[in-house]
């Protein structure tokens, strides 16, 4: 069995997409910027049209790059623009929020004002209401022969009473009722202490009594006798009282 022949290579010089897939392969190399353009200066382009555009089109690309690649340089004085600007910004952002804040204060003051004057103030203790709230009397309507005039009836009718009034008038009946509530309160404990002049002293084997001792035996006397209504166990407590201040008191019978 006789082995097949050799194959031979295609001749790729005579080829010519083999030279155009070479020549764009050599500018995208070119333009990677791993060869330079002097290897675009071969004689295929002469001979292909359309790796002749290529050409044409890679050397104004080339030729336009480094003007597209240079960094754009800012105009003078950009920088302090922008900061005058920014500060400038600032200021007029404080000044509003201190024109916010005096207004809301100008408000709350207006407020406060407003309501002292609606509580404090006007004929009615602050109410300029309260006189049309309070009851009017009721007067008899008069005939259509004998109705007076409007003004006439506002000049007769009787001013509503103040509020000031009132609160005086129940302020003065008040301090009554409790006056009255005292004096009963005290009126009892008056008893107990009836007047001296008619009591006698008692009988002392002390010659001479010192004013003050004579007192306290006029005070115990009238605390005897206004303490009689009491218990014999009030009493005995009140004779032994009485013995510890230094007061010598006769004893009553049935004590």
């Amino acid at each position: 069995m006789t082995p097949p022949p050799p194959t031979s290579r295609p001749d790729t010089s005579a080829d010519p997409s083999a030279d155009c897939a070479a020549f764009e392969l050599a500018v995208q190399r070119v333009f990677d910027g791993d060869a330079g353009f002097d290897t675009l200066a071969t004689t295929h382009p002469t001979e292909c049209p359309s790796c002749r555009a290529l050409a044409a089109s890679a050397a104004v690309f080339h030729a336009v790059l480094p003007g597209l690649t240079r960094q754009p340089s800012p105009p003078t004085g950009l920088a302090a623009r922008i900061v005058t600007a920014a500060l400038r910004d600032r200021r007029k952002r404080r000044l509003q929020r201190m024109a916010g804040r005096v207004g809301a204060l100008a408000l709350a003051a207006a407020v406060l004002v407003a309501g002292a004057v609606f509580l404090f103030g006007g004929p009615t203790g602050g109410h300029p209401d309260v006189a049309q709230q309070l009851p009017q009397p009721n007067l008899p309507s008069p005939t259509p022969d004998s109705a007076p005039a409007p003004r006439a009836v506002a000049s007769n009718a009787a001013p509503p009473p103040r509020v000031a009034d009132q609160v005086a008038e129940a302020g003065s009946a008040l301090a009554a009722l409790t006056r009255e509530a005292t004096d009963r309160a005290i009126a009892p404990t008056r008893n107990l202490l009836p007047s001296t002049d008619t009591l006698a002293l008692p009988e002392s084997d002390v010659a001479v009594v010192e004013p003050a001792v004579e007192s306290l035996s006029g005070v115990s006397e009238a605390a005897r006798v206004g303490f009689e209504p009491m218990t014999n166990t009030t009493r005995r407590a009140v004779n032994l009282f009485l013995r510890d201040v230094g007061l010598n008191t006769p004893a009553k019978p049935n004590s």
